[in-house]
C-alpha cells in the first residue's frame, strides 16, 4: 500500500508498511543538502543555513526523511517534523540514541519503542 506524504503535494509515493511511524504525522517542506539519505534517516538542522543534512550531532536532530533518494545538489523537500516514530527504524548515522531522542521530543519527533505481544505460555 502506498500513500502520498502527509501534508505535501509531492507526487512521490511512500511504502507505508515499513513501521517506520504510527498514527498522524506531520511534514514541512525544508531545505535539504545534497547527499544520499535513507527513509527514516534523522536529520539535523544548520540554524545558519536552515539546511538539513545527515545527523552528526544529537543535539541539533531536528527532521525524520521520508525518502530514500541521493540529491545532488541541494533541494526544498517535505520532511517529517512532527510525530510518533520507531526508533528501531530510525538511522542515527552512528549518533547515540538516547541524546537524540531527547532533541527530537523538544521538537515534537517522538521515537519510541514499538510494543510487542508476549509469547504465548
Amino acid at each position: 500500500m502506498v500513500q502520498q506524504l502527509a501534508g505535501s503535494s509531492l507526487i512521490n509515493p511512500v511504502d507505508i508498511d515499513d513501521d517506520l511511524y504510527s498514527g498522524h504525522i506531520r511534514s514541512n517542506p525544508m531545505t535539504i543538502a545534497a547527499g544520499t539519505y535513507a527513509r527514516g534517516d534523522v536529520l539535523e538542522i544548520d540554524t545558519a543555513t536552515d539546511k538539513l543534512s545527515a545527523l552528526v550531532t544529537a543535539a541539533k536532530a531536528f527532521a525524520i526523511m521520508p525518502f530514500t533518494l541521493t540529491l545532488a545538489a541541494d533541494q526544498l523537500l517535505a520532511v517529517y517534523t512532527d510525530g510518533d516514530f520507531n526508533e528501531e527504524v530510525v538511522g542515527l548515522n552512528g549518533v547515540a540514541l538516547a541524546p537524540t531522542k531527547t532533541a527530537l521530543s523538544g521538537r515534537g519527533i517522538n521515537l519510541r519503542k514499538w510494543g510487542a505481544a508476549p509469547d504465548a505460555a
